[in-house]
């Protein structure tokens, strides 16, 4: 409110969901949903009003990531992201892919677009990918998650530059 902010583009790690997603992948979020809130609780009769438990990106954001996409040196691949409060291991990956299929999962990405839709501010999530199914999420977090960041963190700068132009 006090920076008339117009979009927030969130940049950090996650872990892949999806089969088609390798360590140091760049995913895209397109929308967003949190795994361990019930819907129900956010369609309630009082402001803000949410039409569904699903927050959807920005359709320019979106656009820019997707013109950026195929120049980036890493794969990048655009998809449903869920978030939680809990790091995902095999313990509860499988219940979180059958109710939301989601391509990748973090911790913030859900509740930053949830406040930007409450808000009427742009949204989208950018994750380098840490860990996927077939490893180890601890271990593999700790050891990728400084490459992973500066990936999408390199990511974000050319979407920065393709959302101006």
């Amino acid at each position: 409110d006090s920076y008339g902010v117009s979009c927030v583009i969130n940049a950090g790690t996650a872990g892949g969901m999806d089969p088609v997603l390798d360590v140091f992948d760049i995913a895209v979020g397109t929308s967003f949903a949190h795994h361990d809130v019930d819907a129900q609780m956010m369609l309630v009769d009082s402001y803000p009003f949410y039409p569904s438990g699903v927050f959807a990106a920005d359709e320019k954001l979106l656009a820019a990531a997707r013109s950026v996409a195929g120049s980036f040196e890493r794969p990048v691949h655009f998809g449903a992201m869920a978030s939680g409060e809990q790091f995902v291991d095999d313990t509860n990956r499988d219940g979180i892919v059958a109710k939301y299929s989601p391509i990748s999962v973090d911790m913030e990405s859900s509740s930053m677009a949830q406040v930007c839709f409450a808000n009427g501010v742009a949204f989208i999530s950018v994750r380098g990918v840490t860990d996927t199914a077939a490893h180890d999420g601890f271990g593999t977090y700790e050891l990728n998650r400084d490459q992973a960041s500066q990936d999408a963190c390199a990511f974000v700068e050319r979407l920065i530059a393709a959302y101006r132009a």
